[in-house]
């Protein structure tokens, strides 16, 4: 009865704030103080190797604070959708790893370092027995491709090859996963692939060339130029989006073994999108977590808006999202609105299609007849 009074006198209960009881918006995360604003505050973490959706201000800055946040797509669309949606963000860097990891759900989701982790797309197979996806803000914009290596400019594996016998490399942590290869069909041929072995790029010993590695992709490239593997299973842009200016580095690739594009390696394959459900989403979270339905709540309020046309105009990397979001009529009286083409847009369209926007081996994009 006295401890009781003390804390009464103290300050620290009161009859009526028994009665309000607080409930908080979002899942708890340990030694994170919990949003009492009457709103989510959601922490979400995203890498810094995945231009135009998630990377770092490059110099010359114009000021100090220019590298104290990963900027990108992702961060435009999560803030925008906070600013309308009134909830509130915090977006850190994390490793990819610890959102997905080799084949399983990564350390820093299972154990809720984050609420969830940004610029995922949604993958068909394991992901989804680990994972709750949220829907996407993007059209099916991230067909995979298959990587081979130049030999005096052609391909070492033909474009109209079934891949029996071959051994095929993942990037391991990255989508595609390596059980969707499975889901897809040769888009010289139409025909499903069989009898191939994947591995994972970063099991493979690459001896004295791991030096030159800077992370999974740099791993799984490196192996089909030294021979390790006959092919390298990879998102349809990726290489693109690894193009770096003169003198530029980056923490997350080496810009220097990307330049070979088109010159020690291409695309031997594209368009390929049976390894989806839906294009980049919003959040990756942990099964059951329950972020997907906040977060769905507000993208419906949020593609109709003029706010979506404005954030996909946004340029990162020297070119926008404007043939990449779902278009709204925002989109469409929009003079630089233009839907995606095989000249422009090679990895969007298969294989068989690529001559008509020019392309070959010496673009990246290899042919059917190459």
């Amino acid at each position: 009865m006295i401890a009781h009074i003390v804390l009464i006198t103290l300050g620290f209960y009161t009859a009526k704030e028994e009665k309000e009881c607080w409930t908080p918006l979002e899942g708890p995360i340990g030694s994170v103080t919990p949003s009492t604003r009457g709103r989510p505050h959601l922490i979400m973490g995203m890498d810094i190797d995945y231009p135009p959706y998630a990377y770092l201000n490059e110099e010359p800055y114009e000021t100090k604070a220019d590298v104290d946040s990963v900027v990108g797509v992702g961060a435009d669309m999560l803030h925008a959708m906070a600013k309308m949606c009134d909830f509130d963000v915090t977006i850190t860097q994390a490793h990819w790893a610890d959102c997905w990891g080799a084949g399983e759900i990564g350390q820093g989701l299972k154990e809720g370092w984050y609420h969830g982790c940004m610029t995922y797309t949604h993958a068909a197979g394991v992901r989804n027995r680990y994972m709750e996806f949220s829907n996407s803000w993007a059209i099916l914009n991230k067909p995979s491709g298959l990587i081979a290596k130049l030999v005096e400019g052609k391909p070492a594996v033909k474009g109209d090859d079934n891949l029996d016998g071959k051994t095929i490399v993942d990037v391991t942590g990255w989508a595609p996963t390596a059980d969707t290869l499975y889901f897809v069909k040769n888009q010289c041929t139409d025909a499903k692939y069989e009898g191939f072995t994947v591995v994972q790029g970063d099991d493979i010993d690459l001896g004295a060339s791991a030096s030159k590695a800077k992370g999974p992709n740099d791993r799984a490239l490196l192996a089909v130029l030294d021979g390790h593997a006959d092919a390298m299973w990879i998102y349809g842009d990726q290489a693109a989006n690894y193009q770096c200016n003169d003198g530029e580095t980056q923490d997350g690739y080496s810009c220097e073994l990307w330049s070979g594009f088109g010159e020690t390696f291409a695309y031997v394959q594209s368009g390929m999108f049976g390894w989806m459900y839906n294009g980049t989403t919003v959040s990756l979270s942990k099964k059951g977590s329950g972020v997907a339905k906040i977060l769905d709540e507000c993208l419906e309020k949020f593609l109709p808006s003029k706010e979506f046309h404005d954030v996909c105009k946004i340029e990162h990397h020297n070119h926008n999202q404007l043939s990449t979001c779902i278009p709204n009529k925002h989109f469409h009286d929009d003079p630089d609105y233009h839907p995606a083409d095989p000249e422009h847009s090679p990895f969007m369209f298969p294989t068989k299609d690529l001559g008509k926007g020019g392309h070959s081996c010496s673009t990246g994009y290899c042919t059917c007849s190459e």
